[in-house]
């Protein structure tokens, strides 16, 4: 398992090998752009920055045995929940796929309104 963070502070991206989730609550802070935690290739979470509502992440995941990526319905989250998701996937619990209403991201338009019967 990898995690990856953009952080613009540092200006740079960083990479974390089989991370702890002290490494990860420790960079999953306030400001940075993205962040993705890995379980294989084309299997992960993740999360994005809102530049428009500060302290707001899009959060979504793909997972190879389904057709696409996925993006949480339940529009802009603070921080807290997002680490929270990434704590629990981190640790194999996979309660956080039921914490939120799932929709295929193609179905979700920039504002977060969920178009079509796409959810899981």
């Amino acid at each position: 398992m990898d995690f990856a963070v953009v952080d613009p502070r540092v200006q740079q991206s960083r990479v974390f090998p089989e991370p702890t989730e002290e490494v990860i609550l420790a960079n999953l802070v306030e400001g940075i752009l993205y962040a993705v935690l890995d379980e294989a290739p084309h299997t992960y979470i993740y999360c994005a920055a809102n530049e428009e509502a500060s302290g707001s992440y899009w959060l979504g995941y793909r997972d190879d045995q389904a057709e696409g990526g996925w993006h949480a319905g339940d529009g802009l989250l603070g921080l807290d929940v997002v680490r929270s998701a990434f704590r629990k996937y981190l640790h194999g619990d996979r309660s956080w796929r039921v914490d939120f209403r799932w929709a295929k991201q193609e179905d979700i338009d920039a504002d977060g309104a969920i178009h079509g019967l796409g959810f899981v």
